[in-house]
């Protein structure tokens, strides 16, 4: 039994990495528009709509911490923004997302995302760019959030027909006509 839970464990390890890795790796090698989708948050919130709080903060730090020692932005950037990013996440889907429908799931993911886009954002104004224009008085923001927007959409769309065509555990997620 308990060989088991180790080998989910080491498994969950290595997906996260692999996650992070083609999230820094292979998605900004992409064309512009695909090159903004951040599939690492959309897997974080899936984790999070889907399963639960704790496999979701499980997730976040050692996503966050993969990510932080790939990039090149200050340590701890990554991890901040993500746990910033569940824990409004968890508080929106308790207040106001009660119900797990695909709707409520695509709702969340885009709220999530521009939450995410102004977390990132203002600690990189903050602790980099302060000498410059703040941030959401730049047009590259903005189309930069459309951009994300628009891909973590699609990404959702993706990874929620799948986890429904793949697992009855997740069918019921879709309304169902009455």
């Amino acid at each position: 039994m308990k060989v088991k839970k180790i080998v989910k464990f080491i498994f969950f390890i290595i997906l996260i990495f692999v996650i992070t890795l083609v999230q820094f790796s292979f998605i900004p090698a992409l064309a512009p528009l695909p090159a903004a989708a951040n599939l690492f948050l959309v897997v974080a919130i899936f984790i999070l709509f889907f399963f639960d709080l704790r496999l979701a903060t499980a997730a976040v730090i050692l996503g966050g911490f993969f990510w932080d020692i790939l990039s090149f932005n200050f340590f701890g950037f990554y991890l901040f923004s993500l746990v910033l990013t569940l824990l409004a996440a968890y508080w929106i889907m308790r207040a106001w997302l009660t119900n797990r429908s695909f709707y409520a799931w695509l709702i969340l993911m885009t709220i999530m995302t521009i939450i995410y886009s102004l977390i990132a954002s203002l600690l990189l104004y903050f602790f980099i760019y302060s000498g410059q224009t703040f941030f959401l008085m730049n047009g590259n923001f903005w189309q930069q959030l459309f951009y994300q927007l628009v891909d973590n959409f699609i990404l959702a769309l993706f990874l929620g027909l799948l986890a429904a065509a793949v697992t009855k555990r997740l069918r019921p997620f879709f309304l169902e006509k009455s």
